[in-house]
């Protein structure tokens, strides 16, 4: 029962709260790892628009849709491959 002047979350309201802490809680997991995948491109690998994934993230929809432009241009390592020594060089 909700109390006077409050009024009750709706369903997809308690469903982006939690995925945002689902969210908070992996990318504090993966920061040191290089090669885990954003969790915008999870998103968007899930169906959200754009619009939604700012939403979710707290970003802006430009750098939303950025990022997952860049991660998708970059090349796929399979987890666990050891990347050759030209992949791993620092570039001059």
């Amino acid at each position: 029962m909700a109390s006077a002047g409050h009024t009750q979350p709706n369903a997809e309201e308690l469903l982006l709260a939690i995925t945002a802490l689902l969210i908070d809680e992996r990318e504090k997991r993966v920061a040191d790892e290089p090669d885990a995948a954003r969790i915008e491109v999870l998103l968007d690998s899930c169906g959200l628009s754009y619009k939604t994934i700012a939403a979710i993230t707290g970003k802006q929809e430009d750098a939303v849709r950025m990022a997952i432009t860049r991660a998708n241009a970059r090349p796929k390592t399979k987890p666990g491959a050891k990347k050759s020594a030209r992949a791993t060089s620092k570039r001059r």
